[in-house]
């Protein structure tokens, strides 16, 4: 039922957004009205189909058939208690995903009004010192919409996690961290893998030193199995172990890390893929952006992530499409704007070979 009504929402919102987008359509007496929605359409849309976040994933989540399963234990049968659990897990996540909405409709806006001033930037610049100080400008502040709202959202989602699992009697503690990736050659295996964005109680624990040495590192998709695995196989939704020791036991590339003291920080691992997705005829392409990691200890060797049955999957999956929508908004406002910025310079150049021309014919 709490999905059916979500559903219903969800479906409300895009009515609204329709209608909005036809505003034009409305009787002469709220012209002026319409007329601001129609000027403003683009982040007004954006926002308020932001809002269905929580009702289009959860319609997402129970609809899809995912048919890879990356968890080497055996399937168990569900806990006999598990229509009680979903009725609690989803008053705890609507908390969460309520502030994960509200978060990230505020950021898709912020990022129309980033679009518009430095749009308006570059069609008032005329010089090619001034474009270049609008680039370095707009390059800088686009990647603190994914840091910010990032930092803010994979904390929150790791501190549930752990009030969850603790009231489950299962002690652990959760880190989250955003991997972004770089496209280097035609080969995506080859692409290099940062890590840019962790949860706020990793960055001030004992192992910050650590985390600092790994945000300075870049390691290619080939070297971390879970990226690797996700990157090639676009039918995957999740990469999933509960016991990675156990999995790098079984072989000598059973499982690959970058970091040879892995072990120390996590056991069970979590890895969902940030990436748009389309098929074209029988062929499927993909638009990968990064990864979202969530791990832990997982020190009772529980079944901590489990694909579309744990409150962990369901929870990180949102958090991941609402990080997807963000960052591919964030790259789209930015091709735009290398767009404007290219036929600026053409302007420019152009407008200086003129007044040449100008000045010759005057001295002459």
């Amino acid at each position: 039922m709490l999905v059916k009504a979500i559903g219903i929402i969800a479906s409300l919102c895009v009515v609204l957004g329709f209608f909005i987008s036809n505003a034009t359509a409305l009787p002469s007496i709220v012209d002026d009205v319409s007329g601001f929605f129609v000027d403003n359409y683009t982040g007004i849309f954006l926002v308020i189909s932001s809002f269905s976040l929580g009702g289009i994933v959860a319609v997402f989540l129970s609809a899809r058939n995912r048919k890879h399963y990356f968890d080497e234990q055996e399937q168990g049968e569900r806990d006999s208690d598990s229509e009680e659990c979903s009725s609690i897990c989803g008053d705890c996540s609507y908390v969460v995903l309520r502030d994960i909405n509200q978060r990230l409709c505020s950021s898709v806006f912020d990022v129309s009004q980033f679009s518009k001033k430095f749009a308006n930037e570059i069609m008032n610049a005329s010089s090619h010192e001034k474009l270049d100080e609008v680039e370095i400008g707009y390059h800088n502040e686009r990647s603190n919409f994914i840091s910010d709202f990032g930092e803010y959202a994979v904390s929150i989602v790791c501190d549930e996690l752990h009030n969850w699992y603790s009231s489950e009697e299962i002690k652990e503690t959760f880190r989250g961290v955003i991997k972004l990736v770089h496209p280097s050659s035609n080969d995506i295996r080859d692409w290099m893998v940062s890590s840019t964005v962790w949860d706020r109680k990793t960055l001030v624990s004992q192992i910050r030193e650590k985390i600092k040495n790994e945000e300075q590192q870049h390691y290619a998709v080939k070297d971390n199995t879970a990226l690797e695995t996700l990157a090639l196989d676009l039918s995957l939704d999740s990469w999933i172990c509960n016991d990675l020791k156990q999995m790098q036991a079984a072989g000598t590339n059973a499982y690959k890390n970058h970091r040879e003291d892995w072990a120390e920080d996590y056991n069970a691992k979590l890895v969902i893929p940030l990436r748009w997705c389309r098929d074209v005829g029988d062929e499927s392409y993909q638009f990968l952006m990064g990864f979202l990691s969530i791990d832990c200890q997982n020190k009772r060797e529980d079944r901590i992530f489990v694909e579309d049955e744990s409150y962990s999957f369901y929870i990180c999956s949102c958090l991941a499409y609402a990080l997807t929508i963000l960052m591919y908004d964030v790259h789209k406002a930015t091709i735009d704007l290398d767009g404007l910025l290219q036929e600026a310079r053409s302007r420019v150049e152009s407008g200086v070979k003129e007044d040449r021309r100008w000045l010759l014919r005057r001295n002459t």
